[in-house]
């Protein structure tokens, strides 16, 4: 009868490790697009460990458009061609921005 009942006890101390686990580790399952970006700011996408899409080359960990650069700023780590200028987004504390010809 002891066994029985310590048996049902660890039975039950289990199930219930397994459904608590489950709730908490699971997180919500459904996933949310990302909010789009304000107006007039680019869409940055990241791309160290997996590539870019087709016109497109990861430089410095950003997918550009091939070519020069066109997003910069200091959070990228990258500098405009000399005859152009980084135009920072407000908000954004210098950290992205776009590159200008001047």
């Amino acid at each position: 009868m002891t066994t029985l009942k310590l048996g049902t006890l660890v039975l039950a101390a289990a199930i219930a490790v397994l459904f608590l686990g489950g709730l908490f580790s699971a997180g919500p399952t459904t996933s949310r697009a990302a909010a789009p970006p304000p107006p007039g700011q680019p869409v940055v996408t990241f791309c160290r460990g997996r590539r870019c899409a087709r016109g497109y080359k990861c430089i410095n960990g950003v997918c550009q458009p091939r070519g020069e650069p066109r997003i910069c700023g200091g959070f990228v780590g990258i500098e405009c061609p000399a005859d152009h200028l980084c135009l920072t987004y407000p908000g954004t504390a210098d950290a992205f921005g776009r590159c200008v010809h001047l």
